[in-house]
């Protein structure tokens, strides 16, 4: 889910500059101002999985991931004032990495969760292709672009981002 919503918004990126007039430079700030949190919550969510676990720290995590994505394609369809929508793209992005900051260290606990230390390096791995897997899948759905146009193929990828995080509403095994 990570790999795919991330990919596919940078794919979208010449057209979120063309329409929305916003210039290149100012979408890679508002791109990165979106790792900050993760960076400085990442920390505090991984403590937060050793005390309540890492399935619940993961869910929650990624439904924010999903809720930051869904809100920043209703801005970029409501198309406010330049001003305000560089606002709400930013406290969007800010939410995405509040968010990822939670994903990947309950992802990484999750996958080590009661395995043999030696076998980590093998789990860490596989969760490693599950992100790259979704980063190739995104710039592939965002194929549907010449379809649909790009608004419809990121609402695609959010569709599959939820279905991703619908494999987490299961009960744990």
């Amino acid at each position: 889910m990570m790999g795919l919503l991330q990919s596919s918004l940078i794919t979208a990126l010449p057209w979120l500059i063309a329409s929305t007039g916003l210039s290149a430079g100012w979408w890679s700030v508002a791109m990165a101002a979106g790792m900050l949190p993760v960076v400085l919550g990442a920390p505090l969510w991984g403590r937060y999985a050793d005390r309540q676990g890492s399935l619940r720290v993961l869910r929650g995590a990624s439904l924010i991931v999903l809720l930051a994505f869904m809100l920043l394609l209703l801005v970029l369809a409501w198309q406010p004032v330049a001003m305000a929508l560089m606002v709400f793209v930013v406290l969007t992005r800010l939410m995405h990495g509040i968010g990822a900051g939670g994903v990947f260290p309950a992802a990484q606990r999750l996958v080590v969760s009661g395995v043999d230390p030696g076998r980590w390096a093998a789990r860490l791995a596989g969760l490693q292709v599950a992100v790259h897997l979704g980063r190739l899948a995104g710039p592939g759905l965002m194929v549907m672009a010449a379809v649909s146009g790009v608004p419809g193929a990121l609402c695609l990828v959010w569709i599959a981002g939820v279905l991703c995080c619908l494999a987490l509403a299961r009960p744990a095994l």
